[in-house]
């Protein structure tokens, strides 16, 4: 290799530490990131008596990154003159009311330019400049004011024998929810207002999710309108009607004459286009009747099945509402119709919104009340777990039940098609999509209440999946430390043909004298939704054996019970945590505990090992 090019391979570490630290040591502002949102827009507008306005905005911004050096605010007027009185303050101060920390704004009119290729000119551009230093990251309210003429830019019209004075708000790139204006207006006669939905009204005018709230005084009115949001990369158009004798400077437009005509009185919103039109109409009672009676179906199939249920269980269902199932199945249907009806055709959804309440409370029920029967005298089987721990049918006709198959595939089912209805919806008004997701109760009334596994609990049946669980986990433990018997057993009562308890056996091989076996039954308790299954462990041994002696530092830990015969103690043991791992955990040591310890081997004799090395 030249010397030449080892040279110049030998300098490459040294050219790279030199770019990165060149890199580093750049200007910051070549790195500098910066994002500017709005998040709300407060505007004031003061209208004197010739057309002349005073508009000050109050601009919420929070900066990410930074400095920020200035910021466009695009839509403004066109002929408008700055005041020198602009300031940018944090969010802290301006909520404190203090200016100790307040920046001055520069106020830059930038003039409508046409771009290429467009046929209009831009909006006109109100820069705001925060000085040298910039704004750094942080949220800030940011005040400025500017004068102009709305009578000579075309924004007070005629508007019948009233004036109409619209304002185009700023254009910015950010939505924000809660935009308010404040029309500050010389004194009138009559007061200003907002156009309301059924008065004719020029385009622009706000609709009637405008709130509006005037206050008067002897010389000026004061009409502030809000919006609940404002859409990004829209201007808001704001239309007060005005008293033009409010106004003197300017022409008091004349009304023109039309024939008297007699108006429709006046009904809420949605309903008129509903009730008024004959096609909506019927739609919306045939779609009531339909949906009175299917929900009336599925509530009355619901109180069946649960009684049917219930009384198999040997209790009684415990619906909600306490009435005849007919009864239920008649005024839930008949409220929920009407619900959904004024939910879809009036103004105000609340009405509607407590009668699905009220339906869904019809469809819903409460755990049944149950008590531990008492037993008598029986005997124990021993039993195959195939046997033992074979899964129960379900339960026919549960398809209304969200703890079985059918009714899991049910609720999925329903659940989708909630969903979409709501997404549906919400394209049209984010008030439908909540109005159909709320109505998901009456699914939710239907489907999880009342559940079979609400119902007094079956000692057998219900105590296979736990017991299952611990065969398979003793099995397990058995392989890596004490071989066990596990045997599951039941109990049938005298002059009953059905088992009325499920228990497991468990045995050492080796087992100590006196010990008659580990028996793992299952306890149920009530809870909120439903009975809970706990293990219970149940040491059996003989008075005076080896086995007693064994378990007498377990006999203290646990609760001494009767027997089934005069010579036999038994001790109930219960795990820290019912869990399937500690209860068999629990049942493996007890088993070591008790097994027969296998005496050693006695070693040989040395003299013969040596006699057996030496040949």
């Amino acid at each position: 290799m030249p010397p030449s090019a080892r040279r110049s391979q030998k300098a490459r570490p040294f050219r790279l530490v030199l770019l990165v630290l060149g890199l580093l040591l750049a200007p910051r502002t070549a790195f500098a990131w910066v994002e500017a949102h709005v998040l709300a827009d407060n505007t004031r507008i003061s209208l004197d008596a010739s057309g002349g306005a005073r508009i000050e905005h109050r601009v919420t911004v929070r900066i990410g990154g930074g400095p920020l050096e200035s910021l466009d605010v695009r839509g403004v007027p066109g002929a408008l003159i700055p005041e020198p009185d602009a300031y940018v303050v944090s969010e802290r101060g301006a909520r404190l009311g203090t200016l100790e920390e307040a920046i001055p704004l520069t106020l830059e009119p930038v003039p409508a330019q046409k771009a290429e290729g467009h046929r209009e000119a831009a909006p006109p551009v109100l820069r705001l400049r925060f000085g040298p230093e910039g704004l750094g990251r942080g949220t800030y309210v940011m005040v400025f004011r500017y004068r102009t003429d709305m009578a000579a830019a075309g924004r007070i019209t005629p508007d019948g024998s009233l004036l109409a004075v619209t304002f185009h708000g700023p254009v910015w790139s950010d939505g924000y929810e809660s935009a308010r204006v404040v029309f500050e207006l010389p004194a009138g006669p009559t007061p200003p207002r907002v156009a309301e939905s059924d008065e004719p009204r020029a385009p622009g005018v706000p609709g009637e999710t405008v709130l509006s709230t005037l206050r008067r005084s002897a010389d000026k009115d004061e009409l502030e309108l809000v919006r609940p949001y404002a859409p990004l990369g829209e201007a808001l158009v704001w239309t007060v009607r005005v008293d033009p004798r409010a106004l003197a400077a300017l022409p008091i437009p004349q009304a023109p004459e039309a024939p008297v005509t007699v108006a429709p009185a006046a009904s809420p919103r949605g309903s008129a286009s509903w009730l008024t039109d004959p096609v909506r109409r019927g739609l919306l009672f045939g779609g009531g009747a339909l949906l009175c009676l299917l929900y009336g179906l599925l509530v009355r199939s619901k109180a069946r099945t649960v009684e049917r249920l219930t009384k198999a269980r040997g209790t009684t269902p415990r619906p909600l509402v306490p009435l005849h199932p007919s009864l239920r199945a008649l005024f839930g249907g008949v409220m929920l119709a009407v619900g959904v009806g004024l939910e879809v055709t009036a103004k105000n959804v609340l009405p509607g919104a407590l009668l699905v309440l009220a339906s869904a409370a019809l469809a819903s029920h409460r755990t049944p009340h149950w008590k531990r029967a008492t037993r008598g005298p029986g005997r124990w089987l021993s039993i195959s777990e195939a046997e033992a721990f074979r899964r129960p049918p379900s339960p026919r006709g549960a398809w209304l039940d969200a703890s079985t198959r059918a009714g899991a595939i049910t609720l999925a089912l329903a659940a989708a098609l909630f969903a979409a209805g709501t997404y549906g919806a919400s394209l049209l008004a984010t008030r439908h999509g909540v109005v159909v997701a709320m109505d998901f109760v009456v699914v939710l009334a239907l489907l999880g209440t009342g559940r079979t596994r609400e119902l007094p609990p079956d000692a057998v049946v219900d105590a296979g999946p736990l017991l299952r669980g611990l065969a398979a986990r003793l099995r397990k433990l058995a392989k890596r430390r004490t071989p066990l018997r596990i045997v599951p057993r039941i109990r049938v009562p005298e002059g009953h043909p059905d088992a009325d308890e499920l228990r497991l056996l468990v045995l050492p091989e080796r087992a100590v004298s006196g010990l008659v076996g580990i028996e793992i039954g299952v306890v149920h308790v009530a809870g909120a939704g439903g009975p809970i299954a706990l293990p219970e462990i149940l040491l059996r041994l003989t008075k005076g054996s080896v086995a007693e002696a064994e378990a007498a530092v377990l006999s203290r830990a646990g609760r001494k019970v009767r027997g089934r015969r005069p010579d036999e103690v038994v001790v109930a043991l219960s795990p820290r945590l019912p869990t399937v791992a500690m209860t068999a955990d629990l049942v493996t040591a007890l088993a070591s505990r008790l097994t027969e310890r296998s005496p050693k081997p006695a070693p040989a004799p040395r003299a013969a090992v040596g006699r057996r090395k030496a040949a």
